[in-house]
């Protein structure tokens, strides 16, 4: 959500957004509360999601403030759902943003219509990293050994190691 923070602390924004600051950031509300208000006003988001954000916030807040109840007390556990549900929201959000700001604002894009691109082929780099990291919290790391072979093949690599 930074991309959104910048947007609202951006001097230059359009009267649109300038609006919604002052109703909503200039309230003292969370930045991450802000930016999901805003996307949430685009119906970028909706109101499941917006409770989805809140549950992850107040878990993440859990966490960090109880770390201790977290690491030593049975049955006390980081919920690994709440990551899926994480990976699904930065995809809808990173997939919206990239469809009507980045791809309209690149020229090198100017004769494709986003709306005409499937989801399935709109990725961010949010998004590819998080497919990285998700699946290893839940102990799977075949995708990692998968990026870490494709790293080591290329002849790039291949030519520092025989170097050092």
């Amino acid at each position: 959500m930074d991309r959104e923070k910048r947007l609202f602390q951006n001097q230059n924004t359009k009267p649109k957004f300038s609006v919604f600051i002052k109703n909503h950031c200039l309230l003292r509300v969370l930045p991450l509360f802000a930016s999901c208000l805003w996307l949430l006003n685009e119906n970028v988001i909706d109101d499941s999601d917006y409770q989805v954000v809140n549950n992850i916030n107040m878990h993440r807040n859990s966490v960090s403030h109880e770390l201790i109840d977290f690491i030593a007390k049975p049955g006390v556990e980081v919920d690994l759902s709440l990551l899926d549900s994480m990976y699904a929201l930065v995809s809808k959000i990173d997939r919206w943003w990239i469809r009507y700001f980045e791809i309209p604002g690149n020229s090198d894009y100017d004769d494709i219509d986003s709306d005409t691109i499937p989801d399935s082929e709109i990725t961010s780099g949010n998004m590819m990293l998080m497919n990285l990291l998700v699946p290893l919290a839940y102990g799977d790391d075949s995708n990692l050994k998968y990026v870490h072979e494709k790293i080591m093949e290329d002849e790039r690599i291949k030519s520092l190691k025989k170097k050092s």
